[in-house]
């Protein structure tokens, strides 16, 4: 399954949308969050969101663009997502039937492949509109605030963080031993 790219995608949105430059939506109850949610916590203050948007660099109308897009971007990943949500359902369905059907299942997998490459190409049409609407010095302190941020917020979480090492790495395998 595609995780990571849509981690990577999600976390971009989160945090522009939510610490860096915090649109909250009309009506929405600002002490709302977690899953479902722009921003897993509370929002920024907007003198919070004022000093990270000094920190990248950014005028008014940058952010206004980004909180434009993010919020685009951001609806048509709810959308995609209940495609995907509705397609795992009758997959897992088709699986539950004893008589199993093939055709089907493999109508379903084509189907869920395609909604995760649409959600792909949302994230890579985000990154391209980031890079208009940013210049490159203003791209790389975001990019740092993001990994600052992430970093802060895998510290606080319990069972969050770096992802274990990998295949050949120690302990990259349950049951086999480090190389070397």
């Amino acid at each position: 399954m595609i995780q990571q790219p849509l981690r990577i995608g999600m976390m971009l949105c989160l945090l522009l949308s939510g610490s860096l430059l915090w649109a909250q939506r009309p009506g929405q109850d600002p002490n709302m969050h977690g899953p479902g949610h722009s921003f897993p916590g509370h929002p920024p203050t907007p003198e919070e969101r004022e000093a990270a948007r000094q920190r990248i660099g950014i005028t008014v109308q940058q952010q206004g663009q980004i909180e434009q897009m993010v919020t685009d971007s951001e609806k048509q990943r709810r959308d995609l997502g209940g495609q995907l949500h509705a397609l795992y359902q009758q997959l897992g369905e088709t699986y539950d039937s004893y008589t199993f059907d093939r055709v089907q299942e493999k109508d379903l997998r084509k189907k869920i492949t395609d909604v995760h490459w649409k959600l792909l190409k949302v994230h890579t049409e985000t990154e391209e509109r980031l890079r208009k609407i940013l210049n490159q010095d203003q791209f790389a302190k975001m990019r740092a605030e993001m990994r600052s941020h992430r970093g802060d917020r895998r510290s606080r979480e319990p069972g969050r963080g770096e992802h274990g090492p990998g295949p050949g790495q120690p302990g990259g395998r349950p049951g086999e031993p480090p190389p070397g």
